[in-house]
């Protein structure tokens, strides 16, 4: 039964554990272990490993230099609820139809964690996810409240950190981690000492840390970017030094896992639900929409079997993360599981183009390898406008209506597809005081 709480063991049984792994690594378990590190609002195109001028993830750069980056991954959808459902049901929204934070979700659904924890996996997640249907499937569920008026808006990883390096020390069967995080999520609120490594010489109005939280915060509800660039530039950075706060974390975890011997057979993905506007419409900390400063987000997986070293930049979906770990650990896919295993990818199996769908309320597009069509009719030629700024529609009106037309079937064959109804949304107080603090209700 899932828990909202997780007793830490003592520090020494860690050592002791840490010693025995030391002695008896050589022996891996018949099946790998899972880890996603679920990292909420990153941006593909801030990792170094995509090409980011600043240093902010060199662990994370170092967990792809070891497996395999997907270059050119999306969301399904544009903000955490329904996105995160799709990551963990291999689903498209209007086939899972979780449209809301906390809607509860049809209990027909299977969910990552279910199918591992029926196959035999111990399962645990430390998750500021809201709502009953992500705890479904975990032995252990640490949901992890954070002091979001007061101080960072996700609580100190360190304690969780050390919690789940206990957890992962304590098994004697494969396991699936989870972790999600909101650490940079606006608003944005990282150490002294991150914040100076990326602008130290920013003397404007928001220098203040308050003040910048609350002024990210108003964002959300309606205010455009600042008129100064220097102010714009100095919210990215403090979005960046979250970040890098963040990487230095997820080192330190997986450096656990190599001082226990368990990093040859364990899987490791880094995902996320969505992006971050920077001031690309004109507004900063804001999502929601369905451009690929949103929909872009960066995809790792490493790990027994996984190639090493490698680079792809074929299109492929948040949706593709479940059925390739099922994939590699041996287990049935299930059949109502909309993804495809990365496999056949890398493998060079696969030939045509994956079809990237996305939504946002009534809205969509479809994306493939150069042209994407949002579901107005709106043409995007991303090879030659990756902004995504003009509707070319008028200059490639029959490619326009071909791929609406293909749009259109699609989500008519979705809708057909969905024997599904979400349920009411069930949240605790302590949830709709962090989705206020998010930004995502008044």
């Amino acid at each position: 039964m899932a828990q909202r709480g997780f007793q830490r063991r003592p520090s020494l049984l860690t050592l002791l554990l840490l010693g025995v792994a030391a002695v008896g690594c050589s022996k891996p378990l018949p099946r790998p272990n899972i880890v996603i590190l679920d990292l909420d609002t990153l941006r593909a195109d801030h990792l170094g490993s995509y090409g980011y001028s600043r240093d902010t993830t060199p662990h994370i750069d170092a967990l792809a230099r070891r497996g395999s980056l997907f270059k050119r991954n999306y969301a399904q959808a544009g903000w955490t609820g329904p996105s995160q459902t799709s990551i963990l049901t291999s689903m498209y929204v209007t086939v899972h139809q979780v449209k809301q934070q906390g809607q509860v979700l049809d209990p027909r659904v299977p969910l990552l964690a279910e199918v591992l924890q029926n196959d035999g996996y111990a399962t645990a997640a430390f998750s500021q996810l809201m709502g009953d249907s992500f705890r479904r499937g975990f032995d252990e569920y640490v949901w992890r409240d954070g002091e979001w008026l007061t101080g960072p808006l996700d609580p100190d990883l360190e304690p969780t950190l050390e919690q789940m390096q206990d957890w992962v020390a304590a098994q004697t069967r494969p396991f699936f981690l989870f972790l999600h995080t909101y650490q940079v999520h606006f608003p944005y609120a990282p150490p002294d000492e991150y914040r100076r490594r990326f602008l130290p010489d920013y003397e404007g109005p928001l220098r203040d840390l308050n003040i910048t939280r609350e002024v990210l915060a108003e964002k959300a509800s309606g205010r455009r970017v600042p008129s100064d660039g220097a102010d714009l530039d100095y919210i990215v950075a403090m979005y960046d030094a979250e970040l890098a706060q963040l990487d230095d974390a997820i080192g330190r975890f997986l450096a656990s896992l190599d001082m226990l011997g368990l990093s040859d057979n364990t899987l490791v993905v880094v995902v996320s639900d969505h992006g971050d506007e920077f001031g690309e419409r004109g507004w900063v900390g804001r999502h929601g929409t369905l451009y690929n400063e949103v929909l872009h987000t960066p995809l790792i997986v490493a790990g027994p079997n996984v190639p090493v070293g490698r680079v792809f930049d074929q299109p492929v979906r948040n949706i593709d993360v479940a059925p390739t770990l099922l994939s590699l650990a041996g287990v049935e896919i299930p059949e109502s599981w909309q993804g495809a295993s990365l496999e056949s990818i890398w493998s060079g199996r696969e030939q045509e183009v994956r079809e990237v769908l996305a939504e946002q309320g009534d809205n969509a597009i479809l994306l493939g390898d150069r042209f994407k069509i949002f579901s107005n009719g709106h043409l995007i030629d991303l090879q030659q406008d990756p902004g995504e700024r003009v509707n070319a529609t008028p200059e490639m009106p029959v490619r326009g209506r071909r791929l609406h037309s293909r749009l259109t079937t699609i989500q008519e064959a979705l809708r057909q597809q969905s024997g599904h109804v979400a349920g009411p949304v069930k949240l605790t107080d302590a949830e709709i005081r962090q989705l206020r603090a998010l930004g995502y209700v008044q």
